[in-house]
Formats: structure tokens, C-alpha cells, sequence
């Protein structure tokens, strides 16, 4: 596999020499091959041409995001040719970026529990609907409505009424995907939310131990500086084999505290080498992105974002029979400058300045 800590024009490089799209919409790699079977061949090919190029583009995206960025999919494929036709869903239906197909140990999972230092935090405007018989209040927000236990979930000296809009106790974390993501007590970070500052990434290529480690310091250090962040961990002691295996999601404000923390407890006992591709190197493990602010879709991470743009440009390439591996580095070249990134700092959005030191500067 690619050793990820190199420059990302060896990386474009390696990308276009190796990927190859076959004319059964496979995918041909020297390590990996991702072919479908001839009676999908042909349910696909009866379907209308957008469609095709929409089921290609999600798997190509998620195969480079899979093997290229995040290493998710190496560890299931490496004893094999050939993705089997659970893991042909898999790549097509999930999304990498945000979903492992381990999902959640328990034990590893209370492990990871007991380790958070949050308390909760207050989410505001929850709409009071009515009073119950046994005084706790139902609320609604964004259609969904739950039930509020007074000195649980809320603490005012006057009983709210109908149409009164509060603020409720949330959880110091929530399970999404197979990871456990801690929450700082002073309220979550949405990347999709538009009213947010600027919001930067740290990959974290841990152990599992390592992942333990991290929750305990991470959220005590950041909730006791009262840092906005959301922390997230896989929740499988046996899925640590990702480059972004734990993810910090914070306002980029905040870069030089956090920083400072993470040289605090940093130890190479607890880190892989191995960073996600395109982002910046931190130090052995840890890697650093500014959360995109052209997306091609609201959800979409960094990691998504940068592999979706590399797929355009290899679908392009496939489209237009441009087959050699000068054509395809070109024409993926041409889509970073299309949207204002520069490979030599694609980690930063367009018109940002690298004000980001390594741990070990």
C-alpha cells in the first residue's frame, strides 16, 4: 500500500497509473480488482446512462476513498482478488467516510464510555408541545419530538407552557456508524451547518488503545479549555487498521489551543505512521484539513470531498478514451484547479493561508 506521508503529486501519480475502469464499469488495480458479475453487467447496462455514471461514481469514489485515504477497505480485501458481493453492496450503498462495516463492541464501547470526560451540553429552541400527567415536557425540534425530565433534561423555576422554546440536556456522546463520537459541553459541531465558523479536521491513526487514551485526555483537556468540538473514535477494538480511525472536528479559531494540547499527549506508542492522503502531516499518525467549503454534497467531509474530485477526473478521462497515465494526471490536475486547490497545499480551502504548525514545531 502507499505510504501516505508523501507529496500529493506521488499521489495523483500512483492513482492515475494504477486505477483503471474497465468497460463492465469494473474496477482495475494492480492490489485490488472490483468487477461485477455479467447478469449486473447487464441489469446496469438497460438502465439509463446517468444512472450508470452515478453508480460509477459512487463506487469508484469510495473504492479510492477505501484503499487510498482511510485504508478502510485494504484489511477486508487484502487476502483476496476480488471484493466479494457483500462488500460489492458495502462500496456501493455506505459511505466510507462516516460508516464502518464493523459496527459497535459493547465492552469497547462502555470502554470508550467511561473514558469521556463530557457532561452534556444545552442544545437551545426545543419547542415545549404540552405538559404530561407526570410533569415531564414533550418538545419538538427539526420533527423530532422526545420527552424532558425536569433537573434531567431541564432546570428552570418556571414550568415552561406550550409554544416556549427551551433548552435541553443533551448526551456527552451519540453512536453513528460503528463510531462513538464525544461531544464537547459546550455544544456539538455540525460540519453540514452553514452558520458555523470555519471548521478544521485532525486524523488520528490510532491504536485501540490509543483510541481509549485520546477520549480520556481529548475531552478532558478540550471541555476544560471549553473548546467547541466533536471527538470520534471507531467503536471496534478490531477496526483500527483506518488512517482516520479517530477524527477531531473543531472551530479552526481554536487550532493553536488544540494544538498545544496534542503536543501535550502525543506519543508515537499510541499512533500507526500512515496519515490519510492530502492532508497535512502533524506529526506520525496525525493529519490536518480544513473541512471543505465547496462541497458537491452537505454531508460530505474532506476526505469525501477530495477523493469525489479525483473521481470526476477519471470518469472524464474513461469517457473520453483518454487511457494514458499523463492524461489522467493531467486531467485530475485540471479538476483541483477547477475548484481553486492547490496540490501543494490541498489540504487548505481556497484563498487560506498554512498557518498550521507541526507538534513539532
Amino acid at each position: 500500500m502507499l505510504n501516505n506521508v508523501v507529496p500529493s503529486g506521488d499521489v495523483i501519480s500512483a492513482i492515475a497509473r494504477d486505477i483503471r475502469i474497465d468497460k463492465n464499469m469494473g474496477i482495475q488495480h494492480p492490489l485490488y480488482h472490483f468487477t461485477i458479475t455479467a447478469e449486473a453487467v447487464h441489469r446496469f447496462t438497460e438502465n439509463p446512462g446517468e444512472l450508470q455514471r452515478k453508480y460509477l461514481n459512487v463506487i469508484l469514489r469510495n473504492f479510492i476513498y477505501g484503499t487510498y485515504y482511510s485504508a478502510a477497505l485494504v484489511e477486508i480485501i487484502k487476502n483476496t482478488h476480488n471484493l466479494d458481493s457483500q462488500y460489492q453492496g458495502y462500496l456501493l450503498h455506505h459511505n466510507l467516510e462516516n460508516d464502518s462495516p464493523w459496527g459497535v463492541e459493547i465492552d469497547f464501547y462502555k470502554k470508550l464510555h467511561s473514558h469521556n470526560h463530557g457532561s452534556g451540553y444545552l442544545e437551545p429552541d426545543w419547542e415545549v408541545l404540552r405538559r404530561e400527567p407526570d410533569g415531564s415536557l414533550a418538545v419538538t425540534k427539526a420533527g423530532l419530538t422526545m420527552y424532558a425530565t425536569r433537573g434531567v433534561h431541564w432546570d428552570s423555576p418556571r414550568t415552561p407552557r406550550p409554544g416556549d422554546y427551551i433548552a435541553i440536556k443533551m448526551p456527552k456522546n451519540r453512536l453513528h456508524n460503528g463510531y462513538y463520537i464525544a461531544i464537547s459541553n459546550i455544544g456539538k459541531i455540525e460540519p453540514s451547518d452553514r452558520n458555523h465558523p470555519q471548521l478544521g479536521r485532525i486524523y488520528l491513526n490510532c491504536s485501540a488503545t490509543g483510541g481509549v487514551v485520546l477520549i480520556d485526555a481529548l475531552t478532558h483537556k478540550l471541555n476544560h479549555a471549553e473548546i467547541y468540538f466533536t471527538l470520534q473514535m471507531l467503536c471496534h477494538s478490531q477496526a483500527f487498521t483506518r488512517y482516520d480511525a479517530g477524527i477531531l472536528i473543531f472551530n479552526l479559531k481554536d487550532y493553536g489551543k488544540i494544538h498545544q494540547i496534542l503536543s501535550q499527549i502525543y506519543s508515537q506508542d499510541y499512533f500507526h505512521p500512515e496519515i490519510p492522503i492530502l492532508t497535512k502531516y502533524l506529526a506520525p499518525g496525525i493529519g490536518f484539513a480544513e473541512e471543505p467549503q465547496q462541497k458537491f454534497y452537505p454531508q460530505e467531509g474532506y476526505g469525501s470531498n477530495r477523493c469525489q474530485i479525483i473521481t470526476n477526473a477519471l470518469i472524464e478521462t474513461w469517457e473520453n478514451g483518454q487511457d494514458s497515465e499523463l492524461e489522467r494526471i493531467e486531467c485530475i490536475n485540471k479538476h483541483f484547479a477547477q475548484q481553486q486547490i492547490d496540490l501543494q497545499k490541498p489540504y487548505l480551502n481556497p484563498g487560506s493561508e498554512d498557518i498550521y504548525p507541526t507538534l513539532t514545531n
